[in-house]
């Protein structure tokens, strides 16, 4: 079943979401060159700006943490897209985080500027 269907129409993440999904759309361009052609398949750029938003909303203290919640928390995977049955964020491989992700890209630190 869709998470869709388990959060409220009332919540107030529904009312943040096509914000969010606006300002990932119009960083759309500048994502998609992050995407890595060799290698280990990455995590997609605009569900790690989703994920750590949630950290940060939701006082997540940790990555490890955030990772827990986005694995079994309906709420967390409709707000980033995740497929319910997908390991889609996952942290340890090599010593990468979502963290280190975002701030290797200097082009999306700096964009705006």
């Amino acid at each position: 079943m869709s998470p869709e269907k388990f959060v409220p129409q009332d919540h107030p993440l529904r009312a943040i979401k096509p914000f969010v999904d606006e300002a990932v759309q119009q960083l759309s361009p500048l994502l998609d060159e992050m995407y890595a052609e060799l290698g280990r398949p990455s995590i997609p750029p605009e569900r790690l700006l989703k994920a750590k938003l949630l950290q940060a909303f939701y006082t997540i203290r940790s990555e490890v943490l955030l990772v827990e919640m986005l694995h079994y928390n309906l709420l967390f995977r409709w707000s980033t897209r995740a497929q319910a049955a997908a390991n889609c964020f996952q942290i340890g491989h090599q010593g990468s985080s979502p963290r280190g992700k975002i701030r290797g890209h200097h082009r999306l630190v700096n964009h705006g500027r």
